[in-house]
């Protein structure tokens, strides 16, 4: 009997376009492999296990393999049993992925699922399961009078970003290092407009491979898509960074 044995995972990203993405499962008898409700299929090698991804930014497209042992197996878990069926956004995806603890997303933390500190990201190389998190700027709290000092400083980050799309272009912060519960309080408050987290789940020569949920996702509701994105692109170029994080694989 056919049983599903791993994810194929595919998103992408388009100009002026919210990120798209799809998963199916490579369903597996011991013997033979094949995708559910296909007829092909070919010979099980039992070699070690992999999630094919394929994606786009853009104009590019990207092939590729997750073949790390604990996020291959934490993929597929999250996909079989808390995606669709939990309530999810990408801090849930993220904690869960690095941590390998699944907390719900709730109203009382903002939605945000994080329970370690996290320090400036400015461009470092990065590894295989590493955590990345961009806070968003409220574009109208910083180009107001209220943005004070900052004011300039933010417009010049806009303009970066305009021309680059990377989220390495963000505000400097005063503290190198924020706890947790610092982070949550920025992102509720009326400085942020939003953010992101993605996990660095392979490696490409364009740079690392990031894997991200798109936004929240109920039971119930219509999907919010797991997104591959490459390099120092977050996939969402209109809005400007106003933090850069990162939490280092233990």
């Amino acid at each position: 009997m056919y049983q599903p044995t791993q994810p194929v995972l595919f998103s992408w990203i388009r100009e002026d376009e919210y990120p798209g993405g799809d998963y199916t499962f490579l369903h597996s008898n011991g013997s033979y492999v094949r995708i559910e409700d296909w007829k092909k299929r070919y010979k099980d090698t039992k070699k070690k296990l992999a999630i094919p991804f394929r994606f786009s930014v853009r104009d590019r497209t990207f092939f590729g393999h997750i073949t790390d042992k604990c996020l291959v197996s934490r993929i597929t878990e999250y996909l079989q049993d808390y995606y669709g069926k939990r309530y999810t956004n990408c801090s849930a995806l993220a904690h869960f992925l690095t941590t390998g603890t699944f907390i719900e997303c709730c109203e009382e933390q903002n939605l945000v699922v994080l329970t370690q500190g996290m320090v400036q990201y400015q461009g470092e190389s990065i590894r295989v399961g590493d955590m990345v998190c961009v806070i968003y700027a409220n574009d109208r709290f910083w180009r107001s009078r209220k943005g004070g000092l900052h004011r300039k400083n933010y417009l010049r980050v806009k303009k970066k970003r305009r021309g680059t799309h990377e989220f390495t272009h963000a505000l400097q912060p005063k503290k190198k290092i924020l706890s947790a519960k610092e982070i949550q309080e920025i992102c509720a408050s009326n400085i942020a407009a939003d953010y992101h987290f993605l996990v660095c789940v392979a490696k490409d020569s364009a740079g690392p491979v990031w894997l991200a949920q798109g936004g929240r996702y109920a039971p119930g509701e219509e999907p919010s898509p797991l997104v591959f994105t490459v390099g120092n692109n977050d996939g969402y170029d209109n809005v400007v960074p106003l933090l850069a994080l990162l939490k280092r694989r233990r």
